[in-house]
């Protein structure tokens, strides 16, 4: 599968629609795929400046396991750096990028894929939806904003708990605590998420626009100095024995599994 094929794009104005492709690997987030979501995302902003709403989806019964553990287990300290920053200069880039993004959830919601669905602005989950963050689990914390931004979705206290226990939650739990918006039949996602961005569709674009703005200034949470802070510990925490061991031991026995 070539780099453009992992992350796919469907625009039909004022909707854009952005598909992860992996579905074999529960839309493991690998480096290619991170890279073809970040293109796609500028491709949309140069080329369909009409488009107001952006719906980011799964392939196949999972959002997104999260980050490759495969491919994450064969990174040198002095590749993994710079992974990480990837991760969190796409996300930033999605969560300011001038259109709302509406993220379709269902199966698998974990890690890093998490982390995509906090940087979008709306969440819409299937009843099959599985959230959290099991990291710590594998000796590792949240990398891609997730110990930013779901603190102000949830609060502290419940955010403190799913980062600290690695508790993954489902998806009428995450509805009641703020992280998710609506929960739908699974078989009705697509079509919910479809009707939700032609609502926000039919509002004026610079409206949106500004509106999204506006939210995201008011927010008491700075992204700069906490996301140097995850990344900072990621690595840090890369060089234990026991994140070393957990890495390999998943990579060689389970065909996808989060970070």
């Amino acid at each position: 599968m070539s780099d453009k094929e992992v992350v796919t794009l469907f625009v039909e104005p004022p909707v854009a629609e952005l598909t992860l492709n992996r579905e074999g690997k529960r839309n493991a987030l690998s480096e290619a795929l991170l890279r073809a979501f970040e293109s796609r995302i500028v491709s949309i902003g140069k080329r369909f400046p009409e488009v107001s709403v952006l719906i980011v989806r799964g392939a196949g019964p999972s959002f997104s396991a999260g980050a490759d553990i495969g491919e994450l287990d064969q990174r040198s300290p002095g590749t993994l750096g710079a992974y990480i920053e990837l991760g969190h200069h796409v996300f930033q880039l999605l969560k300011d990028s001038p259109f709302v993004a509406i993220a379709g959830l269902q199966g698998h919601v974990l890690g890093g894929g998490l982390e995509l669905a906090l940087a979008c602005d709306i969440r819409i989950a299937a009843s099959n939806a599985k959230l959290g963050f099991p990291e710590i689990n594998l000796g590792g914390i949240p990398g891609w904003g997730g110990t930013i931004r779901l603190p102000e979705l949830i609060g502290r206290g419940r955010a403190t708990e799913m980062v600290l226990t690695g508790r993954v939650i489902d998806a009428l739990t995450a509805h009641s605590f703020g992280l998710v918006n609506e929960v739908v039949p699974e078989d009705a996602l697509q079509a919910a998420c479809s009707r939700l961005a032609l609502t926000l569709a039919s509002k004026s674009p610079a409206a949106l626009r500004l509106a999204k703005r506006a939210l995201d200034v008011a927010s008491p949470y700075g992204t700069d100095t906490q996301l140097a802070v995850e990344e900072s510990a990621n690595l840090a925490l890369m060089g234990e024995a026991t994140r070393v061991a957990s890495l390999k031991g998943f990579a060689t026995t389970a065909d996808q599994v989060t970070t």
